[in-house]
């Protein structure tokens, strides 16, 4: 991880647009030599419902996945994406410590 610069934000949170490239997204974020990135799904309720740009009800999991295949493969290693650290954790036994992916036993 790179030293952090007085002054310079250590992480941000990004919410996901699913009209954007999420590759092109995640280069663009890394590009600011953050640590920390937290990509969180956009607010919706019944009388706002989620944009959906293609027929199926997952896109954003495809959105993540681009990243997370990306991320995985050393693409911008130097950042640490919590959604994504959390997964792995749990896969390798750890408890989450992040409420949406708790595991209930």
């Amino acid at each position: 991880m790179q030293a952090r610069v007085p002054g310079q934000p250590c992480g941000l949170l990004a919410v996901i647009d699913v009209a954007n490239d999420p590759l092109e997204v995640f280069d663009d974020l890394a590009a600011l030599q953050i640590g920390h990135i937290d990509f969180l799904l956009p607010h919706h309720h019944w009388g706002r419902r989620p944009l959906r740009t293609k027929p199926h009800d997952h896109e954003y999991g495809d959105w993540l996945w681009q990243i997370f295949d990306a991320w995985t493969k050393g693409r911008h290693s130097h950042v640490d994406i919590r959604f994504f650290r959390n997964i792995v954790l749990q896969f390798l036994g750890a408890p989450s410590n992040f409420e949406v992916t708790s595991r209930t036993t």
